[in-house]
């Protein structure tokens, strides 16, 4: 798992690293440019989202993080899910854009025990 996590960290460090945005202590691109960069559909939209998604799938689906992506998944169904879910949240712009993308991910595409886990609750709760 430390492997996956430096994996990820080495990835997005070069991908960011040419940013003219001036890295903050909490992360080299915010929720808000990256926002801004897929409403144009840009690919540094694509690229970022995917790599994400990419160092994810390097760790298989591993259901302690919460995100199991499917083996059908393409590139323009992450891409698009991500498009989605920040139109739902007005309030990530000064968020990690890579917290935002997991975050996404995970709505989009949450383990069975965790879709599992949520539904027992909802029935419980619901009396």
């Amino acid at each position: 798992m430390k492997q996956l996590l430096w994996i990820g960290a080495l990835f997005l460090a070069l991908f960011c690293s040419h940013q003219t945005e001036a890295a903050t202590a909490q992360a080299f691109m915010t929720g808000g440019r990256l926002a801004a960069y897929c409403a144009d559909d840009s690919p540094v939209c694509t690229a970022y989202v995917i790599g994400v998604a990419d160092v994810l799938a390097l760790g298989g689906n591993d259901p302690s993080i919460g995100i199991c992506l499917p083996a059908s998944l393409t590139r323009f169904d992450v891409v698009r899910s991500f498009q989605r879910y920040i139109r739902q949240k007005p309030g990530f712009r000064s968020s990690s854009a890579a917290e935002l993308v997991l975050e996404a991910l995970r709505s989009s595409y949450p383990c069975a025990a965790d879709q599992a886990n949520l539904s027992s609750r909802t029935n419980a709760g619901g009396g």
